[in-house]
């Protein structure tokens, strides 16, 4: 009888053991290959040419068009990145990030109704979206000037991503313009940690702390800010209202003049630089230059409070009290107004299903010229009563206004599409 010897046997056994590995090593490494993971690592390296072909070769791909979305975001061709993510939104309609992209795009386009629904959606879909979260609180700071509906976003983008330098400054913005100056600083903090050499991150530190009153720990940061980046006229402009603000020595005085001439010729048509110029002027006891300055402030920005009030004061002080009266039932129009929208937001937090509430704020913030958040509330207000056909025809012709002036404006958003 024939019998295999037991080396033999081992040998067979080793034998099939390496067959079975190499097997399942094969096709691990087919199965990695064909991951979305490593699709999506592969696509991300793609150029736009590239991409645009696979597109037309293989249209029901939704990766490919979100890929193609982004990388035409990012070569700035905005309607045709949005039509890439609606693309693979059609073919994957619970792709939160294909609605973050198409959220960034409408932004650059100056439609913050559709980024509005696009970034909600993401959030929908995907409620840990870090990227979501960050760039709605970005869109209501930016282009609806809501800070309170901002401030939950931001602290949830930051709470998902802690890394996310942008979020923490952002969150840092947020928390000053809400009045939590020791708030503010801690996020600008952690967002400097994250990027050292980021000179809107000292500016924004330094500007904080001189709000406090803290100039010795303000003026190093602002410094800094300026050896970052020696262009950067807000930085000029805080150093000119610290200098002004920190004592009425001589030598502070110069120093205010000197900084402020430097951010006028940055940015001209900067109004906050014309009324500190004109606060400089008056401390010099130059008031036709002081009025000057005033008066481009206003051309410039005919709301600006701090302009007003600052020229009527030099008319009063210069003996035309009739323009100085004038300039204060303005600024007394205005504070009304201000008070007024206020009041009915309160009201709105205690009755938000109240659709003739949300028509009576949004006619009043369109009065003040805050058009994006107008917009916002004649939009809430037609979700609630979408028959009204008044706020139908004064939401259309606001919104063909804020194109019209939105036209050749730059969004401030220069973010790099979602990947």
């Amino acid at each position: 009888m024939f019998c295999h010897s037991p080396m033999r046997r081992v040998h067979t056994v080793r034998l099939l053991a390496i067959i079975l590995i190499g097997g399942v090593l094969i096709g691990g490494a087919l199965g990695l290959r064909n991951s979305r993971w490593a699709q999506e690592r592969r696509l991300k390296k793609t150029d736009l040419p590239t991409l645009i072909a696979l597109a037309s070769e293989q249209p029901r791909r939704p990766l490919v068009h979100f890929y193609l979305g982004t990388a035409l975001f990012n070569a700035q061709r905005f309607e045709e990145a949005a039509e890439s993510f609606n693309r693979c939104l059609q073919l994957d309609p619970r792709f939160a990030r294909a609605y973050v992209g198409l959220g960034m795009c409408a932004m650059k386009r100056n439609r913050p109704d559709i980024a509005l629904n696009a970034f909600q959606q993401a959030i929908k879909e995907d409620p840990r979206s870090a990227e979501a979260r960050f760039m709605l609180g970005t869109l209501y700071i930016d282009f609806l000037q809501s800070n309170s509906l901002a401030l939950p976003e931001l602290l949830k983008a930051t709470e998902l991503d802690p890394k996310n330098d942008g979020a923490w400054y952002r969150l840092a913005e947020c928390r000053s313009a809400l009045s939590q100056p020791n708030e503010a600083i801690e996020a600008a903090k952690r967002a400097l940690q994250l990027k050292p050499n980021q000179p809107e991150y000292h500016r924004l530190l330094g500007q904080l702390y001189a709000f406090k009153g803290d100039f010795k720990t303000a003026e190093p940061y602002l410094k800094r800010a300026l050896q970052l980046n020696p262009s950067d006229p807000e930085a000029h402009y805080s150093m000119a209202k610290l200098y002004l603000s920190r004592s009425p020595r001589p030598q502070d005085l110069e120093r205010a003049a000197r900084e402020a001439q430097q951010a006028v010729a940055l940015a001209p048509e900067m109004p906050p630089i014309h009324v500190i110029l004109a606060e400089v002027a008056v401390r010099q006891g130059k008031m036709d230059e002081a009025v000057q300055h005033l008066q481009r402030a206003l051309s410039l920005d005919p709301e600006n409070d701090a302009a007003t009030f600052k020229l009527a004061e030099v008319y009063r002080r210069t003996g035309k009290m009739e323009q100085a009266r004038q300039l204060v039932e303005e600024f007394q129009r205005r504070s009304n107004l201000k008070r007024d929208i206020k009041n009915l937001i309160d009201r709105i937090k205690h009755r938000p299903e109240d659709a003739s509430l949300r028509l009576r704020v949004a006619r009043l913030l369109r009065e003040q010229g805050d058009l994006f958040r107008a917009a916002n509330q004649y939009q809430v207000c037609l979700s609630l009563q979408p028959n009204n056909e008044a706020a139908k025809k004064e939401l259309e012709a606001l919104m063909k206004q804020v194109r019209a002036q939105q036209k050749d404006k730059p969004s401030s958003q220069d973010k790099v599409a979602p990947d």
